[in-house]
This record gives C-alpha cells, structure tokens and sequence, in this order.
C-alpha cells in the first residue's frame, strides 16, 4: 500500500471513531402545564418560565417543582424523574455515544391550579375578637 493510501485509510478510521462518538445522543427535556395556563414554573428554585413551557434536564431524581400565578394558591409538588431503560448503565454509554440517532426523552406533568379563597370578613373579625377575648387577663 502506498503512503497515500495508508494516510487516507488512516483518516477515513479516524472520521469513523469521531462520527461513532458523535453519532449517538439522548435529548431530556421537561414539560409543565398549567390550568390555568400562564404560571411561573421554578425546578429546584431555579425559574424555567411560564406554563406551558419545555426545558431541558441532565439528572434524573426527585425534583421539586413549584408554581407561581396571581390570585392562585401556590403549587408545590415533590416530582420523581426516573430514568428510563436506555439511560440506565451500561445501556447509557451505548444510547449516549453510540446509538446512530437521536432520542427524544420528555417527562410531563401537570398541574390544576386552585383559585386563592376569599376569607369570610365577618368571620375573620369574630374569630380574632375569640382569640383577643382568650389572651386578656382575668380580672
């Protein structure tokens, strides 16, 4: 073989490991919806946006997932992320680097967001003249 040839075998293997490397790749993404639409998402105190709304994830795990909407009650939540077959080791380093395509992998999840209640003012006035009633002094 010529030094030609060996230099363009050489390179063509070369480009086949990088293109094997680069071939595989898993997209992990979270989708949050809201009724009502609209509502400031935070992940684990970090803002995402307003419902609905897709943003992507490195780990998988319990999360806690809170939202945010004027004149509703705030909505927290304690979320399990879990991992599906392709992401579990060994599998992971195949459908990470190898797999000769792309995964698309979204976790949803959605919440009905409860409107604030009023309190009843002539309630609220009764119970707090109760309690004043109850922390005076016996005379």
């Amino acid at each position: 073989m010529t030094r030609r040839c060996q230099a363009a075998a050489k390179a063509f293997a070369l480009a086949a490991v990088f293109g094997l490397l680069a071939a595989g790749c898993v997209e992990r993404t979270i989708t949050v919806r809201s009724d009502p639409p609209g509502a400031l998402v935070y992940l684990d105190d970090v803002e995402r946006g307003e419902t609905p709304c897709t943003f992507p994830f490195d780990f998988y795990g319990t999360r806690s997932l809170v939202l945010h909407k004027d004149n509703y009650e705030v909505a927290k939540q304690v979320i399990e992320v879990k991992a599906p077959v392709h992401s579990v080791f060994p599998l992971d380093i195949f459908f990470d680097l190898l797999f000769p395509a792309t995964i698309h992998e979204n976790h949803a999840y959605d919440v009905v967001l409860q409107p604030v209640t009023q309190p009843d003012t002539e309630k609220l006035i009764l119970r707090a003249k109760e309690l004043r009633e109850q922390l005076q002094p016996p005379q």
